[in-house]
This record gives C-alpha cells, structure tokens and sequence, in this order.
C-alpha cells in the first residue's frame, strides 16, 4: 500500500472497507460475500490454500502487516479457507472492486503479483524439503524393517544355542551399528548373567552379578540403558574390559 501514487490512494480509499473476523471463526475466501483482499491491521489467521494441481495442502500464518485473499482475487481457480486464531480486523478491497484499483494503479497489481510469486517460491522450496525429509526417513524405515526380517529369518534358522547367540548378537550389532556386542544369558539360581568371548583363541566366560553394570541393571529391571560415556558413569564396572583388553565407550543395554 505504500507504493500508491496519490491518484491511486484516492481509488484505494473509495474500494475499501473495514473488516472484523472473531477467534474461531472459520470460512471460504472464495465464496461472493467474502471474495477479496484483506490486509490485517490487528490479529493472526491460519490459511489453507487449495490448488486444483497441488497435494498436499498448504497451510500458512498471517497476522498484521501481512494480507490474504491475493489468490482469490489473482487466479479464480484457488480456493482460500481462513481460520481465525485471534480476534482480527483491518481493511479489505472486495473482488468485484479490486479491478477498479488494478486499472487506476497497474503498479500496485505488478507488486502484488511479484510478492505472491515470490511467497509460492518459497512454500514450494519448503514443501520440496518436507517432503524429501519424508522419503529419506521412509527409506530408512524400510530398511530398517528389511533387516529386522532378515535377522528374524537368520534367528530361524539357527541349529544349537551357540549358533543362536552368535547370530543374535551379529544382527543385533548390524541393527544398532556397533563395533561389539556381548549376549548374556540369566543365571537366575546363581543370581548372574554369563557370556562367553573368543580372545587369543580361548573361549572366555564372563559374569555379572544381576543388577550390576548396565547390562546387569538392564537384566534386573527389564529396562533400557543408554549411555554415551561408560566410564564417566558411576555404575559402569570396567571388569569385562580389563579381561577382554577392550575399552567401552557409549553403551545400550
């Protein structure tokens, strides 16, 4: 508005009237009472435009010193539907009087045209990252659900109980990424989980009292136990590392 000569000022002052939404209130730009351009003084309202060749929807927020309705009146083809989230009010130019302002200020229509197209830009490089976003982690689901049906069919098919520990701990390190892993079976008359490791050629046992370390804490409550820096945790037992020559970093139990 602050481009308009002073002719166009005046035209601009004939056309337009005040408007007033009330919070919660919903409804169709489109619709003959409501067609036109409102620019907000005061207030937010959420928008959903709707393109005959677009899917999804878009949704944006304007509040004051921003406008709607400028599909509406630039393409008839769109279709606007405003929901109000705060009491809102300003001044709006009704579609059938918008073409009286266009012929007296072409500049004004040029502007207008110029900020929408630059704004569409915008929402599609927004909606082009959504919806990479979504492909990527979809992929990643996928994948995801092929390894665990991968490993359910290697788990299958496992012969005796040493096999089976092997290829539990192989896909679960594959699942998870790890650089190692250990399978603790429970001991629960000894009150210990045990494992077995091969170093050097020597098939090694290695036990933990349950409830210590955070595989034992893990087997004594039934939980979950993440940690980034084993050794700056007061309950990480460093024993197994000190058999095995091994230095733990982070931990999942």
């Amino acid at each position: 508005l602050d481009t308009l000569s002073t002719d166009g000022r005046a035209v601009f002052d004939k056309v337009q009237s005040d408007f007033s939404f009330v919070s919660g209130d919903s409804f169709e730009l489109h619709t003959p009472d409501r067609s036109g351009l409102y620019f907000i003084e005061q207030g937010q309202v959420e928008v959903e435009h709707t393109y005959p060749e677009r899917s999804p929807l878009q949704r944006d927020t304007r509040s004051a010193g921003q406008f709607i309705g400028e599909y509406v009146v630039l393409d008839g083809m769109r279709r606007s539907t405003v929901h109000v989230k705060e009491d809102t009010r300003g001044i709006w130019i009704p579609a059938n009087r918008f073409g009286v302002l266009a012929e007296a200020e072409p500049s004004f229509l040029m502007n207008l045209t110029r900020i929408v197209l630059r704004n569409q830009s915008e929402q599609d490089s927004k909606l082009i990252s959504e919806l990479s976003a979504t492909k990527v982690k979809a992929e990643q689901t996928i994948q995801h659900l092929n390894a665990v049906t991968a490993s359910s069919e290697a788990i299958n098919s496992a012969q005796d109980l040493d096999q089976l520990l092997q290829v539990v701990l192989r896909e679960a390190r594959q699942l998870v990424r790890a650089e190692r892993g250990t399978v603790y079976l429970m001991d629960r008359d000894a009150g210990e989980i045990y494992s077995f490791v091969n170093e050097k050629g020597h098939r090694l046992k290695i036990s933990l009292p349950i409830g210590q370390g955070f595989a034992g804490l893990a087997a004594k409550h039934g939980i979950t136990v993440n940690i980034e820096d084993a050794y700056e945790d007061p309950r990480f037992h460093p024993d197994v590392d000190q058999e095995t020559g091994f230095r733990t970093r982070s931990v999942l139990s």
